[in-house]
């Protein structure tokens, strides 16, 4: 949808959360008619529940409960008026001195705010709506350009219950978002949070993933083939969610041919 973009002139501010390693909260960082407008644009299209999937063999049940309603679409022209809005917001720079299994393959090393990626998602929890406890998605371009963070604006305020609790690393100290219009929880993608059940009114809400690229110098070569690796994988994944399965492992093979190491992502 092409209305769906920023169109005020706002500052917004950051500060650090308390005990939570990898947490801020943003304040302001869209307005209230920006948030308003994308209410009225939106219709959420897909249904998420987990509750719903069982494994056949053995019906084993999600372990993380999730039920809500999205519209999830390529914005090219919103992620890049919210990577401008999210400078000197964003961490500029990310160092990792060694893997972590909570944010995959290829980390080590130090990060830079790239991009914000394109995909992006507009959430909808109605009553009985709830994330339970998790850590995000992450999305690997491929081994130096990836999602390294989440921020989560909040839309609205009218709802009783359902406010996003953040824990630290043990689990045994957590925080409650207040969910002020236009503001915005911004986690490093290991945070382990939930968004509770709604008891009354709709939570909307939407979720940019910031981009990280490693820093120094790449082979162009290699580079150029990371980046055609990364669009026959984007590809092989259309192909698979549409139910044509040869033609997406034509899509998978081609793009491990060019990046082995995607390989190990999947």
């Amino acid at each position: 949808m092409s209305d769906l973009i920023l169109f005020d002139s706002i500052v917004p501010e950051v500060r650090e959360i308390p005990n939570i390693k990898g947490a801020w909260l943003i304040s302001n960082l869209l307005s209230q008619a920006e948030c308003l407008n994308f209410i009225e644009k939106i219709q959420h299209d897909e249904i998420i529940d987990t509750s719903t999937r069982l494994r056949e063999d053995d019906n084993y049940e999600a372990s993380i409960i999730r039920k809500s309603k999205r519209y999830k679409h390529d914005l090219p022209q919103l992620s890049q008026q919210i990577f401008e809005r999210l400078k000197g917001i964003a961490p500029e720079t990310l160092t990792f001195e060694s893997e972590d299994d909570e944010l995959g393959p290829f980390l080590t090393g130090t990060w830079k705010f790239h991009s914000v990626n394109e995909k992006i998602s507009f959430l909808k929890y109605e009553v009985g709506g709830q994330f339970s406890k998790h850590r995000d998605g992450i999305y690997i371009q491929h081994q130096d350009l990836r999602s390294l963070i989440t921020v989560l604006v909040y839309l609205n305020s009218d709802y009783q219950e359902g406010r996003t609790s953040a824990y630290d690393d043990t689990g045994a100290y957590s925080i409650s978002v207040e969910p002020i219009i236009g503001s915005a929880f911004m986690m490093i993608q290991r945070v382990l949070h939930e968004g509770g059940q709604v008891a009354s009114g709709v939570k909307l809400a939407v979720r940019f993933d910031l981009m990280y690229h490693r820093e120094g110098e790449m082979n162009s070569e290699i580079e150029e083939k990371n980046k055609l690796a990364a669009e026959y994988l984007k590809m092989a994944n259309e192909l698979e969610r549409s139910h044509q399965g040869l033609e997406a492992v034509k899509y998978y093979r081609m793009a491990f041919k060019l990046n082995p190491q995607l390989e190990s992502i999947l």
